[in-house]
């Protein structure tokens, strides 16, 4: 059996500034049979790192450092080139009044050398106790993070923020080098959610008041009883502690049948004898409930045995994602719209556990460290997220293996999740099938691996006592033959095991000739000697497809090796303009249906419709086109350039545009990979006479004409939507004249005018009222169940000209289906949908978006 863990284990051992770590290989510690822990000291996962500036630095250093965790990804991003230090001041003074660059061996690292662009800038600002850092690379959104600082002059940093800067330049680095790209995801309910903790809470006194003390000194309580000792706060559940934990003898909170949450406090200098004897008990119960192993230096435990102890001893329903097994946008639709509900998450991030508790309007995350306050605020995660390889083992890991755990407190007025039990796969692509294609009449083999369990025990058949098979299904969705695993019973006692499923009996015998889907399956014994829950998918699970012939037996790949296509129309973030100087730039939403990932170069090509003119914009994007997925990317176009003394350049008029993706395979040898589309594009080239240039900087909703804080609306609580925008115009020349507001389906690609105002005033340089540029309109104009991206658009001439700012992300809103508070994934997250079309293609659109059509969803045939 296997026992999943991370990449590496970590010890650190300090003296003053000494710093020694001893990295072991993931095999090493699964071969010794450790249980996959997270280290905690009071200050993180291991001891503090002491920042030493290069430069002399005035005495700001961060107190509430942004860290995690940015899951929303926008479509639309920024100039496709390195930031400079003028444009991330602009951009730092958004946030502080009077930005002052700051450089330091750790913080502000950026370039290894002179000649390279700084990955990011730390911005602070003597006048306020305020920091922001911005990003270097363009392609990535403006602020990396943003917070407090502490006047304190030697102030120590945490491992993590380290490595996440670190984490943060490589990230930056990668996507230079084209290894690297966001996709989108789907709307929470509400625009952001204010930190729903207010505790900030540690891990020394008298947090630790009832820890053991081998040497005298109490040891830290730990990040997994801290994490989950403030999620319990803030629900204040359960009411009573767990009568194993209750004393005969000592403190009135040691004593006491119930928490005593009254007398606890949101920080530590607050609470008087009462609150720290009341929170030492709660952290010592959590610490005893999640099996803390307690150390001077850090204590340790790990997110499953918080998700038991929350589900065994504290009266909360649960549900565990991992992040790495759930297609894109899921795992991040689930965090946000349990924040937009009002639930804190738990989370484990490479070797630390926190809590994320809000989220800001741009979809920057909050997160509550555990440290007393330190380093909480918000930070743009979405390109941590990212997988980047070619780092070695430990490079790109850090985010990419989170868990989570959600709780809902089981006091009668909270949404408890369905109790699932069965078993889920820990792998990616866990179910294969050895052979291709052989004889009809062969027998084929297979295997199922990293299958284990998060299902609660059950008495004396543990977390897991049953049988495992593969379920054979016709075109229509029967199960029509099952083949039961070698192993007759597959038993699993802890959360942290797994194991494998072999398979030598796929005999296809006597089956008729077609297509057939191979979907793993278990059955778990609920009580001996012989009843079963019934058979059930597995989650995680990939499924297979099998094609019977008079002569053969051929094992479908279950998607091509590459097959791009465009799931809607581009989107002109920025207009092109014959001659300007400046970029144009398309959104792509490119759907990637193979098994093989798509890097290289975006190549945008242009024929004229009236003039003939062929044109092949010059190659300015690294781009990755994710396996299975959707994934947004920038197409970035200049409508001029020289090449050895020849002028290329496009006039204004119209043009039929195609976009591709070279690859270099080296060697000489190279691939021009062609996006599909369902229609022809087509797009304006404007005559650059353009005397101003207005930039939509966002958009505020109105409900009825009040301001709301909402970007999901249910029609029959709101019959007129408003929208409003905040602008910016530049130039020699005012604007007078219509603005027209336009939407997006992000569904079905259609587009809808919404609304106008016929003459608005804009003046170069000046503010513009917001409530000048106010247009309404009945909100059931549009679908239910669908999301919209705003676009807003003037007059130049006879056209219409598309005039949002690029550097900011759109702003999208979505109409609820009747019953729905949201577009919400939390019940169905865990099992997501296996979906192919009937030539044996996966398809990677989520089911409520596929088109009308026929399909095979998880091994049935279902008409849409």
């Amino acid at each position: 059996m296997d026992i999943p863990g991370r990449g590496f284990s970590i010890s650190i051992t300090t003296a003053d500034s000494f710093l020694s770590l001893k990295l072991q290989k993931k095999s090493d510690f699964e071969s010794k049979n450790y249980l996959p822990y997270t280290n905690c000291s009071p200050w993180g996962c291991g001891d503090r790192l002491i920042i030493k500036s290069m430069h002399k630095m005035k005495k700001n250093y961060l107190r509430k450092v942004s860290l995690l965790a940015l899951c929303s990804v926008v479509t639309s991003l920024v100039w496709a080139e390195p930031v400079s230090e003028n444009m991330a001041r602009r951009i730092a003074s958004k946030y502080l009044a009077s930005p002052e660059l700051q450089q330091s061996s750790v913080i502000t690292r950026a370039a290894e050398n002179h000649e390279q662009q700084p990955a990011y800038y730390l911005f602070t600002n003597v006048g306020d106790d305020k920091y922001v850092v911005v990003s270097g690379e363009s392609r990535l959104n403006e602020v990396v993070g943003y917070g407090k600082m502490s006047p304190n002059a030697d102030k120590s940093v945490v491992k993590e923020f380290k490595t996440l800067l670190q984490r943060y330049e490589r990230v930056v680095r990668a996507v230079r080098e084209g290894k690297a790209q966001a996709s989108p995801i789907r709307l929470p309910k509400i625009r952001e959610v204010k930190p729903l903790l207010t505790c900030h809470w540690e891990q020394n006194y008298p947090f630790n008041l009832y820890t053991p003390a081998p040497n005298g000194v109490n040891t830290p309580t730990g990040c997994v009883a801290t994490a989950t000792a403030q999620l319990m706060y803030y629900h204040k559940w359960p009411k009573s502690r767990p009568n194993a934990y209750i004393f005969s003898q000592g403190t009135e909170a040691q004593k006491s049948a119930d928490y005593q949450w009254q007398y606890m406090k949101d920080y530590a200098k607050q609470m008087d004898n009462k609150g720290g004897d009341a929170v030492g008990v709660l952290m010592r119960d959590v610490g005893k409930a999640v099996r803390m192993h307690y150390y001077y230096k850090g204590s340790n435990s790990n997110l499953h045995y918080a998700m038991d102890a929350l589900r065994n001893d504290f009266g909360y329903s649960v549900r565990h994602l991992y992040k790495d097994y759930m297609l894109s946008g899921a795992f991040c639709d689930v965090i946000l719209n349990e924040l937009s509900d009002g639930y804190p998450v738990l989370v484990c991030g490479g070797s630390h556990v926190f809590v994320f508790d809000g989220y800001d309007r741009r979809g920057f995350i909050h997160t509550n460290w555990g440290w007393g306050g330190e380093f909480d605020g918000y930070f743009d995660i979405n390109t941590i997220y990212l997988p980047v390889s070619g780092f070695g083992l430990n490079d790109g890991k850090f985010y990419e293996e989170i868990e989570v755990v959600l709780a809902h407190p089981k006091d009668g007025s909270h949404k408890e999740f369905a109790v699932l039990r069965g078993l889920e796969t820990r792998d990616i692509y866990p179910f294969t099938v050895a052979e291709t294609e052989v004889k009809r009449g062969a027998v084929l083999h297979a295997k199922v691996k990293k299958l284990g369990t998060n299902s609660p025990v059950n008495g004396e058949l543990g977390r897991f006592t049953g049988k495992v098979a593969l379920g054979l299904y016709d075109e229509k969705g029967v199960r029509v033959k099952l083949f039961n695993a070698f192993q007759t019973e597959i038993n699993l006692s802890s959360i942290f095991s797994t194991t494998t499923a072999d398979f030598d009996n796929l005999d296809f015998a006597g089956l008729p000739n077609g297509t057939y889907t191979l979907k793993p399956l278990s059955n778990e014994l609920t009580e001996r000697p012989s009843t079963y829950s019934g058979w059930q998918s597995i989650v995680y699970a990939n499924t297979q497809m099998v094609e019977l012939t008079d002569d053969k037996i051929v094992v479908k790949e279950p998607a091509p090796r590459i097959h791009l296509s465009l799931e809607r129309q581009p989107d002109l973030l920025a207009p092109l303009y014959q001659g300007s100087g400046r970029q144009g730039v398309f959104g792509l939403v490119v759907k990637n249906e193979g098994w093989e990932e798509v890097r290289g170069k975006i190549i945008v090509r242009f024929e004229g419709i009236e003039n003939g003119i062929k044109y092949t914009a010059p190659i300015m994007q690294e781009v990755l086109a994710q396996r299975l997925e959707t994934t947004a990317l920038r197409a970035p176009v200049l409508t001029s350039y020289d090449t050895n003394g020849v002028s290329n350049a496009l006039l204004a008029g119209r043009y039929r545009v195609s976009f591709f993706i070279f690859v270099d395979k080296g060697g000489n040898q190279s691939e021009e990979i062609p996006i599909a589309t369902t229609a022809p594009i087509e797009v304006n080239v404007l005559p650059n006479t353009a005397p101003f240039y207005l930039s939509i900087n966002g958009i505020e909703f109105l409900s009825d004409g009040k301001s709301t804080p909402l970007q999901v609306f249910n029609p029959e609580e709101t019959k007129m939507l408003g929208l409003m925008v905040t602008a910016n115009l530049r130039g020699s020349k005012n604007y007078y004249g219509p603005l027209f507001y336009r939407v997006q389906d992000m569904t079905d690609g259609t587009s809808v005018d919404i609304g106008s105002v016929a003459n608005v005033s804009f003046n170069a340089f000046a503010y513009i009222p917001p409530k000048t540029t106010l247009a309404q309109f009945p909100l059931n104009r549009l679908k239910r169940g669908h999301t919209y991206e705003v676009h807003v658009e003037i007059k130049e001439g006879d056209q219409r000209v598309d005039v949002w700012n690029n550097e900011t992300p759109r702003v999208q809103f979505a109409v609820s289906n009747p019953g729905s508070t949201g577009v919400s994934t939390i019940e169905n997250a865990p099992s997501i949908p296996v979906i192919y079309n009937l030539q044996g293609t996966r398809i990677v659109i989520p089911a409520d978006r596929l088109p009308k059509g026929v399909y095979i969803i998880d091994g049935k045939k279902v008409m849409r």
